[in-house]
This record gives structure tokens, C-alpha cells and sequence, in this order.
């Protein structure tokens, strides 16, 4: 057996069922035969017999499959049976499976906290210097599974980077409940700030035994920040919010000494006192910054050409990096320009700089040249800073009489700058390059919970995909014969080549997206794309809707009548509301790092808030005021949750400053016609998108002055824009407009690309407004028109086959009717119990005589109700459109009706099998 379980794969499964029968028996498990050739020695050496003979075991690889098939508590088992059945790595390394695969744990690869650019000082870094002690997965896996059990309800969580890993650590609220200390800490505790300690504690008890202590810093976006006043815990999942840190040694003073600034366990005093709002203590003093430089190689010492890089792109240059805190006992928000250059200049020999000591930032369109800036410039309030930016620093060579030269010489400093004969001499100084990029969430999957009781799919209606032609479907699975209704979604393999594993123990095939196999064709227009649909009932009269960016059943609305409210789109249950305005609410927003905040503004009167809801609580959310903008048609926040912006129906923009609360900025005229709405980038802070009635659609850069002339990119479209959005990778960006008007652009391509544009089928309509988006996944994009009742599916890469479509005809009506029915049954009971007030007295004679009838749509296999009265119903329309940003597969669609008493609901449709 153990010879053909080596040497057959498709075996694998019998061993599995063997170990797990030995598991439920609690038996040891042992192979008697002779060690295997090629085979893992680990039986040889560890494994022994009641006799103290060495025997044999399964392969390494093997025992590594059979863990695939076992849940935790049978690995437990299996584990118990033999203490000595897998190495100790071995073992751990199984752990950490089983917590990836839980959504206890996942890679942190993406985090810029070491190096923030794959240099060689980084990689020497990392080979070298010790990173710290182990993670206990065992042990992780054991706290995490306990916080989650009905006996652990209480469990606070937070989200902490440690070696490359995101953990999830469970941390007790009483052990760190300083609330009793004074009003302020209790203020704090009340919104789940507790103190740092109590997150090191936790985090310490999944780790192996350690005598070095570790230290806790933010983490934003992705970025490394200074370190943690106070530790963020919160219930479910949440983005990463600090990492942890070890010393590098001792001083001699015995104090240790850490990697990063700073360096030494000093105090930062900081002028900033406690605020409302997801930032109470502000920016804090300075910035931490990483900087990178590029040095030239030994064979570009003589290529020196006017305002040009001194290396060239073709040979080899050395790259250094280094971590700075910079204005450490100043507020960041008064530091300038000046300051900064000052004190980057004293870090320039440290990086190789040796012969230059002037330190100017580079433009932001051309890196090879000194950017036009005022010395007197508020790095916040002017070049809109953020924390734990990447500064990149190359040195130039400016000869005179070249077109910077001029500017650089009414610097004091180099007004004198000649040689022994008199003539002037050339400039030499370092430029540096802002890089901002961050993580984002959009896009990226949710972890992986196969193993974790789920939600049951509780009024779901299944849409089958009709079968028109066999070869419009491919044969991998996609279309609804036989052969593929068999087939289902494996959880966490459906990208791999893996076939997957069940409970069940059936193998099965994993189910492939009919988008999948087009193979270069386009399906028909009339075409239904296999979906699963659902309409949430709690969401009568939502105007506006935002799916949370990292808790997936948690859902914000705004309301027509100026409420904002929170759902669980899942149990379709409203949990927490909160009366804005008496106006609909157009504009919401999640932030990024904070998960529990989020931005909500009113449309004519443009009161805008930060609004907060606790889970804990349910009913009430907090609010902070900030000023109005006036005729607001959308507001969005960038990535790092330090500002968010504004528009309205006008040519201006609103700039907010989401630490204080207040308007930085109002940029005016940047478009000729009314902007209907802006969005920031998934990846970047800085870069934010326009889209208007003026038949363009502009990119700005947060870097640079904003002037009305002068946006990054400006894209010329076919009809005016209703609105635009960014892929998950800030590659492209699509913009909607009216009737089959939707292109998208190459973010990456000549400033003059024409874009590439939609197959949509017209209707010759001036008031089809069109709205579109990406999908989680960036491979498929979502649109609708105000004109129609569906929903068509296309690649997002050109040239943009047609998937199917989605109708929502007879959706809103059903509901009606259902409604209608369910009163007047419940009247006629009133009446049977003797209830005589007037709702029972007025029973809706609409739904006693309303006959049960349907029509059949031609392309679509729903049925439509009819109207009360015999009259045709009015069609619905998709109002809004909103996709998932970790579940690629899921969507939804704001409905809404247009005849006199219109309503709207939320649709969540999910793409598959039924």
C-alpha cells in the first residue's frame, strides 16, 4: 500500500480515509515495510516501533495531502497518535495551513515595512539581521479558534503584521480596560482604542518564548508609520493596523536599539490634543519617511548631460535605502519645504551622496527636472503629505544656459557659484521623486473559509443560463447540460489547477465562469448569464449604497429621506441608523483603515459627517459634523484615509482634511460643465479622476498645483459623463455616459489614446444614463442604463465580448404583490379576532381582486406580474451600481420604478451555478 500511495497519486484519497478510520479509532499509525526509495527518511528516523525498530512512513508530500483532507480537530488526532509522526517544522507549517485557511492568517507580502523596494541593503538586511522569534501556529490557530466558539463571545480583535504574515490576534477587553483611570481613557475604550500593552500581550502569546520585548507601529495602506500610542481592537476582520518589531541589540546604557526611527524608546512629545473623529491625536510630530537612493555605477562617472540622471536606465545602479523621521519635535502640519530639504540634506552622505548637499523636489511629469515650488510651502497643506511616503533620490548635473539653470541661481546659497576663471559654474544637486503607492483591498479575495460554518443562502432565486448553442459555451464546464450541472465552485481553489477536495469525499471539478470559455466570441445580446439573485426587503427607499471594504456582510445606505443606515446584507436585517438631512443622501464612503467610519453628505443642502456605528450597539451611530458643500453629487476618499474630496453640481471641488474635519481647498473651474462625480485611485492618495458634462473625463495629481489647464491626463468622450471609475490595479479607468456611450483608457498608455469602446447595443435615447463598474476581479465590468431593466456583462479587456445579461424586469412588482397579499391576510385575521380599527375596516381591495398573472419575457427566463387593474406595469430601472470589493463574483443593483409611487430596493446578484 505505502508503495503505490508513493508512487500513485490518485491513491491519495484511500490514504486519507486510512489515516482518518485510525483517527477516529485513536490508533497509532504505522507502515510495516522497508523504507521507501526517494521517500521522506522521516519514518527511519522518527518513527519506531513498541520494539525500538525503525519502520517506515507515508512520503512528506503525502501526509501534507492527507492534511488537506482532515479538519483541525482530526489533524489533532492524527498529531496525538504519534508524537513522532512529522518533523516539527513539518508540523507547524500544517498549522499554518489550516489558519490561512481559516481566515486566521494570510500573506503580508505586499507590506513596505522593511524595505519598502527590493534593494540590496534591504535583502543583506534581511539574510542578516534577526527578525524576530517564531510564530506558535498551533497556538494561533488554538486562540483564534477559541475567540470564535459561542463559550468566547467577548473576544476583540486586531490585525497585526508579523514576519510577512497578517495575524489575527484575539485579546481580551477586561485585561486591557483602563477606562477607570480617567474620562479621557474611558472616552477612548468606549470607541476601542485600549492600551498598547494589551496587544502585546496578546500577540506575545502566539509566539515561541522570547526574553527580547517587541514594539507595535501603525501600519497605513500597506506603509510602515510611526509607532502606536494606542492599540485599535474591534470585532471580526479588519486591515491591517500596526506591525510588530524586535531590537536589533543593546546601547551600552542597557536601553535597546531599534531598526527603525525611533531608534530609542524616547518620548515624542506631541501638541495635539484628543478630537472626535477616526484620528483623535492627529498627525503627531514629523514624517517618517523612507528614502531610496539610485547611485550612478562606476561606468557613468563621465555621462553628465543637462538636466539628466547622472546613470543610465541601461547599466547597473546601486540602490540604498533608509528610514528618517524628519521635523520629529515639530507638528506635521507646520513643517515646510525648507525644513524638510535641510534636514534630508545632512542624510544625503549616509546614502553616497557625497559631493552634493542641495536637495530640491523633482516635478512630478518630469522626474529629471527641479519642480517649480515655494521654499515657504506647508508640506500638509500645499504638496498634501502623507505618512510613510517613499522618497526616491538621484543626483543631476545642470551646465549653464540650460532652462533650469536660470532658477537655481537665485538661490543665495548659489549665487556665487564660478570657477577660478570667473565663469559660472554648473549646478550639481539631488532631486527627489515622491512614491505613494499603497495596498489597496479592492480586488484582493476575502481569506479563504471552507472550513468555517458560513451563512445559509437564504432567498436566493436561481436564474439558469439558457443553452442556445453548445458552442457559444465551450465545453469546460460553463454551459447547463449534464456534464456541468455535476460540476461545483470549489471554496479557495478556483483559480489553481488543483481539482479540490470535499467533505464529502468526492472529487470534484471546479466550476469555470462561461465568460471563461468565449474563445474569442461574443455571446448574443439577448444571451442570460447564470446568476443567482436575492432583493433585501429591509432596503426600501435607499438612494445610495457601499459595501464594506473588508467585512463582507456589512452594507451602507443612504436613504431618500436623508437617513443613513448600516444593514447585514445577509440576515436582511438594518442594525444601526442615523438621520443626516431631510435630504437624499448621494454621497457615501468607506474609510480604508478604520472600518467602523465612514463619510455620508446630503444632496441640495451638502451637510456632510463622518459617521461611526459600533456592532456591539446596535441602533444609533455617532456623527461629526464638517463643513457643507453645497449641491454635492458624490465625495470619495483616497486610500490612506487622510483626505476625501467633494463635488457638486458646479465646476468646483472640495478638499478635506479627515484628521481635523475642515475644507483644505476649493478647486475652482476645473471643467467647463457640471462635474457629476470624482473618485480617488484604489493604490495611490494622490490621484483622483473627474468625470463631467463637458465631454471629459480628467486625472489630477494631489502632488502638483491644481490648475484648471493643466490636469495628468485629459480624455475626450463621445457624450457627456455620468460617471467613472478605476480599475482595482489603477490601470485603466472607465467612463459611462448617455445611451451606448462607455469607454475605457489606458492610464498607462500616450496622454492621446482614443480608448477603447463598448459593443452596447442603442437606444436612441438622450436620458439613458449609463453607469458601469469593475468587478472585484478587474476582469469583468458591470453596466446599466436608467432606460432599462438589465444588466449587461462584458471583459473588461478589449475588445470587450458580451458575457450575458441579467434582467430585473417583474422583481419590485413581485415583492408588491406579495406585499398586498400578506395585508390583506393579516386583516382578515383582525377581523376574525375582533379587531374592528380602521386598518382592518379598509382592507386593500388591490389585493382581493388583483389576478395572479404573469408574462413571459422572450429573453429572460423570469416572469413579470401584472399591474393591479390589468394595467402594464411600469418597468423598473437600475438607479445605482456597486460590485464587491473582495468577492469577485458578487454585485449589486440599486432598483427603483418610475411610475407615481415609486420605490427602490437593493438586488445582490452573485455570478455561477445555481
Amino acid at each position: 500500500l505505502a508503495q503505490a500511495l508513493a508512487l500513485q497519486r490518485p491513491h491519495w484519497r484511500m490514504a486519507s480515509l486510512l489515516v482518518k478510520r485510525g483517527c477516529c479509532a485513536n490508533e497509532p499509525l504505522h507502515a510495516a515495510c522497508t523504507p521507501l526509495s526517494g521517500a521522506s527518511n522521516c519514518g527511519a528516523r522518527m518513527l519506531g516501533s513498541a520494539s525500538g525498530r525503525p519502520v517506515a512512513t507515508f512520503p512528506a508530500e503525502l501526509w501534507g495531502r492527507v492534511a488537506a483532507w482532515l479538519l483541525p480537530n482530526e489533524f489533532q488526532r492524527l498529531s496525538r497518535c504519534n508524537s513522532r509522526l512529522f518533523f516539527p517544522q513539518e508540523k507547524q507549517e500544517l498549522w499554518r495551513w489550516f489558519c490561512h485557511v481559516c481566515g486566521f492568517a494570510q500573506s503580508a507580502d505586499s507590506l513596505g515595512a522593511d524595505a519598502g523596494c527590493d534593494t540590496r541593503a534591504a535583502a543583506a538586511a534581511a539574510r542578516f539581521l534577526w527578525q524576530g522569534p517564531e510564530i506558535d501556529w498551533q497556538k494561533s490557530f488554538q486562540l483564534n479558534a477559541t475567540a470564535d466558539a459561542p463559550a468566547g463571545r467577548g473576544h476583540l480583535f486586531a490585525s497585526v503584521i508579523v514576519r510577512g504574515e497578517q495575524l489575527r490576534v484575539p485579546c481580551r477587553p477586561a485585561e486591557g480596560d483602563d477606562s477607570r483611570v480617567s474620562k479621557q481613557r474611558a472616552w477612548l475604550v468606549k470607541r476601542g482604542w485600549f492600551p498598547v500593552t494589551a496587544l502585546e500581550h496578546a500577540l506575545v502569546r502566539m509566539m515561541t518564548p522570547c526574553d527580547v520585548p517587541l514594539r507595535l507601529r501603525e501600519v497605513i495602506a500597506g506603509r510602515m508609520g510611526l509607532p502606536l500610542r494606542r492599540a485599535l481592537l474591534q470585532t471580526g476582520s479588519g486591515p491591517a493596523s500596526s506591525m510588530a518589531e524586535w531590537p536589533l541589540g543593546r546601547r551600552s546604557n542597557g536601553s535597546w536599539c531599534w531598526r527603525h526611527p525611533p531608534h530609542h524608546n524616547e518620548e515624542i512629545n506631541s501638541k495635539s490634543e484628543l478630537a472626535l473623529g477616526p484620528h483623535p491625536w492627529g498627525r503627531g510630530n514629523g514624517w517618517l519617511l523612507e528614502l531610496v537612493a539610485e547611485l550612478p555605477s562606476k561606468n557613468d562617472g563621465n555621462k553628465r548631460e543637462a538636466l539628466f540622471p547622472m546613470h543610465s536606465n541601461e547599466s547597473e545602479s546601486m540602490s540604498r535605502s533608509r528610514w528618517v523621521h524628519v521635523g520629529k519635535h515639530k507638528h506635521a502640519s507646520e513643517l515646510t519645504l525648507r525644513e524638510l530639504c535641510d534636514e534630508l540634506a545632512g542624510e544625503l552622505p549616509s546614502l553616497g551622496f557625497c559631493f552634493c548637499n542641495k536637495l530640491l523636489p523633482a516635478d512630478v511629469r518630469q522626474p529629471h527636472m527641479p519642480m517649480a515650488s515655494e521654499s515657504h510651502w506647508l508640506l500638509h497643506a500645499h504638496m498634501r503629505w502623507t505618512q510613510g511616503e517613499q522618497l526616491q533620490l538621484r543626483e543631476i548635473f545642470v551646465p549653464p544656459g540650460s532652462p533650469g539653470y536660470a532658477a537655481l541661481s537665485k538661490d543665495e546659497s548659489w549665487s556665487h557659484a564660478t570657477d577660478l576663471g570667473g565663469s559660472p559654474r554648473p549646478h550639481r544637486l539631488v532631486l527627489f521623486s515622491r512614491k505613494a503607492q499603497r495596498t489597496s483591498a479592492f480586488g484582493r479575495p476575502a481569506a479563504n473559509t471552507p472550513l468555517r460554518r458560513q451563512a445559509a443562502d437564504v432567498g436566493w432565486d436561481s436564474v439558469a443560463e439558457p443553452v442556445h448553442n453548445s458552442s457559444d459555451l465551450g465545453s469546460s464546464g460553463s454551459s447547463c447540460s449534464s456534464s456541468s450541472s455535476k460540476t461545483t465552485p470549489t471554496a479557495g481553489h478556483s483559480s489553481s489547477s488543483d481539482p479540490g477536495h470535499c467533505r464529502s469525499g468526492e472529487v470534484h471539478r471546479a466550476w469555470a465562469p462561461s465568460w471563461q470559455s468565449l474563445h474569442g466570441k461574443a455571446k448574443p445580446l439577448e444571451q442570460s448569464l447564470r446568476h443567482r439573485r436575492r432583493l433585501l426587503h429591509s432596503s426600501g427607499g435607499v438612494r445610495q449604497f457601499e459595501f464594506h471594504p473588508t467585512q463582507g456582510s456589512v452594507m451602507l445606505a443612504g436613504r431618500k429621506d436623508g437617513v443613513v443606515a448600516v444593514f447585514d446584507h445577509e440576515a436582511d436585517t438594518q442594525t444601526h441608523s442615523l438621520e443626516v438631512d431631510s435630504y437624499p443622501i448621494l454621497g457615501l464612503s468607506w474609510l480604508h483603515t478604520h472600518p467602523h467610519w465612514a463619510v455620508a453628505g446630503a444632496s441640495q443642502s451638502g451637510a456632510t459627517c463622518l459617521v461611526r456605528y459600533d456592532p456591539e450597539r446596535p441602533g444609533c451611530m455617532e456623527h461629526v459634523d464638517v463643513e457643507p458643500f453645497a449641491h454635492l453629487s458624490s465625495l470619495s476618499v483616497n486610500c490612506t484615509d487622510d483626505y476625501f474630496m467633494t463635488s457638486g453640481f458646479c465646476v468646483d471641488l472640495g478638499l478635506y482634511d479627515l484628521v481635523t474635519g475642515r475644507r483644505m481647498s476649493t478647486f475652482r473651474g476645473l471643467h467647463q460643465n457640471f462635474i457629476n462625480i470624482m473618485r480617488f485611485s484604489n493604490c495611490s492618495p494622490h490621484m483622483f479622476a473627474t468625470a463631467s458634462f463637458d465631454h471629459t473625463c480628467k486625472v489630477w495629481d494631489l502632488r502638483e498645483p491644481i490648475q484648471s489647464g493643466r490636469p495628468v491626463r485629459n480624455f475626450g468622450t463621445d457624450t457627456l459623463n455620468v460617471m467613472c471609475c478605476f480599475s482595482p490595479d489603477d490601470r485603466s479607468i472607465l467612463c459611462s455616459g448617455v445611451d451606448q456611450a462607455l469607454q475605457q483608457f489606458d492610464l498607462r498608455g500616450r496622454p492621446d489614446n482614443s480608448g477603447s469602446r463598448f459593443p452596447l447595443p442603442a437606444l436612441r435615447s438622450d436620458t439613458n444614463y449609463r453607469r458601469s463598474l469593475y468587478f472585484g476581479g478587474g476582469d469583468l465590468v458591470a453596466t446599466a442604463a436608467t432606460n432599462e431593466s438589465l444588466m449587461r456583462i462584458y471583459t473588461a479587456q478589449a475588445p470587450h465580448l458580451h458575457c450575458g445579461q441579467i434582467d430585473f424586469r417583474g422583481m419590485l412588482y413581485k415583492r408588491r404583490q406579495s406585499t398586498r397579499q400578506r395585508q390583506f391576510v393579516n386583516s382578515l385575521l383582525r377581523l376574525d379576532r375582533g379587531d374592528s380599527g380602521s386598518n382592518a375596516a379598509s382592507a386593500p381591495e388591490a389585493a382581493v381582486n388583483t389576478p395572479v398573472q404573469t408574462r413571459q419575457n422572450s429573453s429572460s427566463a423570469v416572469e413579470t406580474p401584472a399591474a393591479p387593474g390589468g394595467r402594464e406595469p411600469t418597468g423598473e430601472y437600475i438607479q445605482s451600481l456597486r460590485c464587491h470589493p473582495t468577492d469577485k463574483y458578487l454585485l449589486g443593483a440599486l432598483l427603483a420604478t418610475s411610475d407615481s409611487q415609486p420605490e427602490s430596493f437593493i438586488a445582490l446578484m452573485r455570478l455561477g451555478p445555481s
